[in-house]
Parts: C-alpha cells; sequence; structure tokens
C-alpha cells in the first residue's frame, strides 16, 4: 500500500465517521426541537453517561455497528444504508439497486426507481428549499 493508498483510506474512513455522526447529531438536534430531548435524556435511554454523548455529538466517532443501532433506537429511527458506485452511479441498498430521478426548473430529468424490491414503494420529497430552487424529487419502483 503506497502513502496515498493509506492517506486515501483514512480519509475515507474519516469522511464516513463524520457522516454518520451527522446523521445522528440531525436527528438529535430535531428530537431536541420537537421532543425537548436533552443529552442527558439520551444518555439515560441508552444507558450511558452524558459525557459520552456529548463527546459523540463533538467529535467524530468511531462506532461499531451495535452502536449505531443502539443510537437508532434511542432516537427512533430507521437507518438506510446506500451504497453508490461512484463510476456508473448506480445505487445499492439492501433491497436491491435503486436509481434516483430529479426533475428541475430546467427541465433535467434523472430517473428514479428500484428494483428487486420486497415492497414497491412511491415517495414524493418536496420541501422548502428544494421548492425554492425549482427541484422536486420522486422515488418510485
Amino acid at each position: 500500500m503506497t502513502i496515498d493508498d493509506k492517506f486515501l483510506r483514512e480519509f475515507s474512513q474519516q469522511m464516513l465517521r463524520a457522516m454518520v455522526q451527522s446523521v445522528f447529531v440531525s436527528v438529535f438536534n430535531e428530537a431536541k426541537r420537537t421532543s425537548k430531548l436533552s443529552q442527558s435524556g439520551l444518555a439515560k435511554r441508552l444507558g450511558i453517561n452524558r459525557s459520552v454523548i456529548s463527546r459523540n455529538l463533538s467529535d467524530p466517532p468511531n462506532w461499531t455497528v451495535d452502536k449505531i443501532s443502539d443510537m437508532a433506537e434511542a432516537l427512533n429511527v430507521d437507518i438506510e444504508i446506500i451504497a453508490r458506485n461512484r463510476v456508473s452511479g448506480q445505487c445499492h441498498t439492501a433491497r436491491g439497486v435503486i436509481h434516483i430521478s430529479v426533475s428541475t426548473a430546467t427541465g433535467r430529468v434523472i430517473t428514479v426507481n428500484e428494483s428487486q424490491t420486497l415492497a414497491k414503494p412511491s415517495i414524493s420529497v418536496n420541501s422548502p428549499m428544494q421548492s425554492a430552487q425549482g427541484i422536486s424529487m420522486k422515488v418510485s419502483a
């Protein structure tokens, strides 16, 4: 393994840790805003000290899959993992391959559909930010 390969591997690991942490920080902040959940309350749900929660929400942790599962359970969220092929852009989930479609105000369309699913979801996403930018997204199987 070259120095560049080692650097790229370590960088990728740090980025993944930061992404996982960012998801939970976002969920925690929303629970704090809507349900008045505190770091102490989350720590109590997890059976750990509040200082561990504080540290985990401020520094990207190297959590195990079990810890991610515990955090998701304590925050009452489901985790969905998408692995995107860097070359083709094809996205893989536990249910199979998905394709994403985005329509913009300029008329650009990228198709969204899901194959090999257990259930055939159809989800429309429309947020104020997306509307302001003229973007709508529809996910369908």
